[in-house]
This record gives C-alpha cells, sequence and structure tokens, in this order.
C-alpha cells in the first residue's frame, strides 16, 4: 500500500498568507483554471475521492472546476488527473512545485483572504 504524500508547507504558507486562490493561470502556451481548496479539508476530499486506491502516491488539493484534480506527488511536483475513472496514467505534468504553479496565477480571484478589510459602507 502506498502512503499518501504530505501536503507541502509551500501550499499551507500559501493558504495562510494570502487565503484560496480560485481563477486563471498560464500553462506555457495554454491556460488552465484552479479552484484551490482549504488546507483542512484536503485530507477528508481525499479519503471521499478514494484517491489512496485510485492513485496511490498521489494528493489532490485542487480542482479545475470541470472534472480533473490537481495533485502532488511525493517529490511536489503538480499532475492534473482525471476526476472520473483517476487513472495516473492520464496524469498531465503542471509545474514542478506549489511556488511554479503560483508564479503562473493571473488576475487576483480569491474566495477567501485573511487578511481583506472591507472597508466602511455608508448607509
Amino acid at each position: 500500500m502506498s502512503i499518501r504524500p504530505s501536503i507541502p508547507k509551500s501550499y499551507s504558507d500559501y493558504v495562510r498568507d494570502n487565503g484560496l486562490f480560485e481563477g486563471f493561470f498560464g500553462l506555457d502556451s495554454d491556460e488552465g483554471y484552479i479552484q484551490m481548496w482549504a488546507t483542512e479539508e484536503i485530507p477528508s476530499i481525499n479519503d471521499e475521492i478514494e484517491i489512496d486506491l485510485s492513485a496511490p502516491g498521489l494528493i489532490a488539493f485542487a480542482s479545475d472546476g470541470g472534472g480533473e484534480y490537481y495533485t502532488f506527488d511525493s517529490m511536489e511536483k503538480i499532475f492534473m488527473i482525471p476526476a472520473i475513472g483517476i487513472e495516473p496514467e492520464f496524469a498531465l505534468f503542471i509545474a514542478n512545485s506549489f511556488p511554479d504553479l503560483v508564479s503562473k496565477f493571473q488576475g487576483n480571484r480569491y474566495r477567501s483572504h485573511p487578511k481583506v478589510l472591507v472597508p466602511h459602507q455608508p448607509n
């Protein structure tokens, strides 16, 4: 039985400092979309999707919102795999590391951000 990789510290630190990113990122000549998951939800989501059975050695941390998961391997490289019929042989390499992926994020679309201050709106 394969051991599920840990969530990289770079991911946890990013979420703590910036919140959850949802939006587009550049992939060379193509564009991808990502919806990051809260760090504390990742283990239970991976249990629900039974990633240990279908894609041992990977841990899912986000979705593209359309049937694909973003995963880390034990070396913290990022791959996209299909959500239906999860098969590691169909994994598509995305980035060498989470900081590498973050460098490709476009815009400022955050679903939650711990440092956002909402200005007072007069009535």
